[in-house]
């Protein structure tokens, strides 16, 4: 039961995220470090904090590092939106999220726009952490 309250959270938090992206092209940080701070709550309180802190520390070590290199090509509410999906998935759904969401992105970057313009993540995060739940929880059980 635990488990899908965690996982219509996440998906409540992405929703909102998609729907305030679409309007500012901002992610609050009101969202994204309020989930941050329950999901730490929940996971000490739960006991299997050290799994997901692990998972906690590869995001935010790979998206600072990101962030670095590209110049910050990729938003700080998008780098949050990560963060708090490392607390909800752990280490390798995650990363599947993540990979998934940004060969989304850049299929409809190359299918659909013709010129250079700036993308949205979080409604790739959004589809991939969606789809990803579905085939863990309910087609491969």
């Amino acid at each position: 039961m635990l488990d899908l309250i965690i996982i219509l959270f996440g998906f409540s938090v992405l929703l909102v995220a998609t729907i305030k992206d679409f309007k500012s092209k901002t992610i609050p940080n009101w969202l994204t470090l309020g989930s941050i701070l329950c999901l730490v709550l929940y996971r000490l309180f739960e006991g299997n904090f050290f799994q997901y802190f692990t998972a906690f520390a590869y995001v935010g070590i790979t998206f600072t590092l990101l962030s670095w290199l590209t110049k910050e090509a990729i938003g700080g509410g998008d780098i949050k939106l990560f963060l708090a999906l490392s607390l909800i998935c752990g280490l390798q759904n995650v990363f599947l999220v993540i990979v998934m969401s940004f060969v989304m992105a850049f299929l409809v970057s190359i299918t659909v726009c013709k010129k250079e313009v700036e993308l949205i993540l979080a409604p790739f995060i959004l589809v991939s952490y969606t789809i990803l739940t579905i085939l863990e929880r309910w087609v491969a059980v």
